[in-house]
């Protein structure tokens, strides 16, 4: 091959197009669901810890639970052994710190509703998924010090473009709202701001399930269009 020939077959090779990224919810601009998020101050602070590989699913509901929370604070690790953002919020002594995750010795959640010695619960969330979340409680020291708390969903999970272990696992959002919407009960609140969590989750959901099947449709049309082209090719 000599240099011409070379740079012509260069020059015939396509770049591959790579989706443009909304640089808030991380999704791709067709997918975006920045526009329905309604953000507000929730009854209960959370403080999410993602493993790193979770925060690059596309379909993470993580993120999308920070933007709708203004008091909630997002930390992305591989681990949380040696974090200092982790270190600080634990080393604050008027909180009191609790895990959500269905342990064998996590006590119900209503637990941790009445302020215990004034000190108002800070729910902390795990998201990952849930075969890996043993392996990211034992290479992080400091979260297994914090008391885990649980609930059984009266719901079953609607997150229908990601497989869970069973339908009463939840997706991170609706733990969240969950936990909001039993601790505004347990006090007698009301206000219909927790919501939007649920909200913007639906129309994730929906628009991915709409996306896909729209792809779909795309991807059988080109396959068609292939098939005709050839055997119009045969016949010639």
């Amino acid at each position: 091959m000599n240099v011409a020939e070379y740079k012509a077959r260069r020059a015939a090779v396509i770049e591959p197009v790579y989706r443009e990224s909304c640089p808030k919810c991380w999704k791709s601009i067709q997918t975006c669901f920045c526009a329905m998020v309604r953000s507000f101050e929730s009854p209960l602070p959370f403080v999410i810890v993602q493993h790193l590989d979770e925060a690059r699913n596309p379909i993470a509901t993580a993120r999308m639970a920070h933007m709708c929370l203004t008091n909630s604070t997002l930390i992305m690790d591989k681990d949380f052994g040696d974090n200092h953002v982790v270190d600080r919020l634990l080393a604050d002594k008027t909180a009191n710190h609790v895990i959500l995750y269905p342990s064998p010795d996590a006590a119900p959640i209503e637990t941790y509703f009445d302020h215990e010695e004034g000190k108002p619960p800070v729910f902390w969330i795990l998201d990952t998924t849930w075969s890996h979340v043993p392996k990211m409680l034992r290479l992080s020291p400091p979260l297994k010090t914090i008391p885990m708390a649980k609930f059984t969903p009266d719901v079953v999970s609607t997150f229908q473009i990601r497989k869970q272990p069973n339908p009463m696992c939840l997706s991170t959002v609706e733990s969240m709202y969950l936990v909001i919407d039993r601790y505004m009960k347990f006090h007698g609140m009301k206000t219909p701001n927790h919501e939007a969590l649920i909200n913007v989750f639906r129309y994730m959901v929906d628009q991915q399930i709409r996306f896909g099947r729209e792809k779909n449709n795309a991807r059988h049309h080109a396959m068609r269009v292939a098939r005709t082209a050839k055997a119009a090719l045969k016949n010639l």
